[in-house]
């Protein structure tokens, strides 16, 4: 990946953050606590749409102290997209090529299936969250 797709995917992580937290959506309550896997969907299905760039994969990583719960982020190619990892005392957007701390989670799956967009939709649809996802796009449309 070059470092111009780099840039654009920094500069779509950090609007697409924005515009979640300032959506009015119960799904977004309390963002981004407990909304990685929304917000990953929701990006993923952006960078796919507006831009070149993939495809996309979903991962999800299990916390190394075998506690419950785990987070969820994504990847393309060799750059990790993280818009929540916050919830997690990290950064609130990450865009890199490395993180010590999505390395210390355990990756527990890979989905790649992201960079199909039928299967993209059909989440997005079942999860009602289309609206959510036009939103998205009329802001972050906006606020180019």
């Amino acid at each position: 990946m070059t470092s111009a797709q780099i840039t654009e995917l920094r500069r779509i992580a950090e609007r697409m953050r924005n515009v979640l937290e300032s959506a009015n959506s119960p799904r977004l309550a309390n963002f981004p606590r407990e909304k990685c896997n929304i917000a990953c969907r929701l990006l993923a299905r952006y960078v796919l749409e507006h831009t070149k760039i993939g495809p996309c994969a979903e991962v999800y990583g299990k916390r190394p102290d075998g506690k419950v719960g785990g987070h969820v982020w994504l990847q393309i190619g060799d750059v990790i997209l993280d818009i929540t990892a916050d919830q997690f005392g990290q950064q609130p957007v990450i865009v890199a090529r490395e993180s010590a701390w999505h390395e210390s989670l355990r990756k527990a799956e890979s989905d790649d299936t992201l960079c199909d967009f039928g299967w993209r939709n059909r989440i997005i649809e079942a999860d009602g969250d289309e609206a959510i996802y036009s939103y998205v796009v009329s802001e972050m449309t906006r606020i180019q």
